[in-house]
């Protein structure tokens, strides 16, 4: 039985090798894994605050089952939090974790002006 002790986490990619990494760095922690826009806000209305969310912002068109799907990007979610989300299912902190600087410059002020902790640190598998 996994031990989940550390808190939950949310991680939004669109890659299944990051998540297969993401298992790996973080043991002990209960995750639950997302491919679009829409999956994780869904997650972030229906689930307990998370102790942490992971955002890619270029999210593909297809998840790991090849089944096609509106994947939006990491900036909806971003949007989300900072119009919508109620302040106390907000995440505990934020990692932007995506390669495009752009993308995470922007999704980045907008946790920030919810002053909700982020942190960028683009990671590849």
């Amino acid at each position: 039985m996994t031990n989940t002790s550390h808190g939950q986490v949310l991680i939004l990619d669109d890659d299944e090798n990051r998540h297969i990494e993401f298992d790996r760095i973080l043991r002990g922690y209960k995750v639950i894994h997302v491919y679009s826009a829409s999956e994780a806000i869904n997650a972030l209305q229906n689930s307990p605050p998370f102790d942490l969310i992971s955002l890619d912002h270029d999210l593909g068109e297809f998840n790991n089952s090849h089944v096609y799907l509106d994947p939006g990007d990491g900036t909806e979610v971003a949007e989300f939090i900072n119009l919508h989300l109620e302040h106390d299912r907000y995440p505990k902190r934020v990692m932007i974790h995506s390669w495009n600087p752009e993308g995470a410059r922007r999704m980045e002020q907008l946790i920030r002006e919810v002053k909700i902790p982020v942190r960028v640190k683009p990671f590849r598998s």
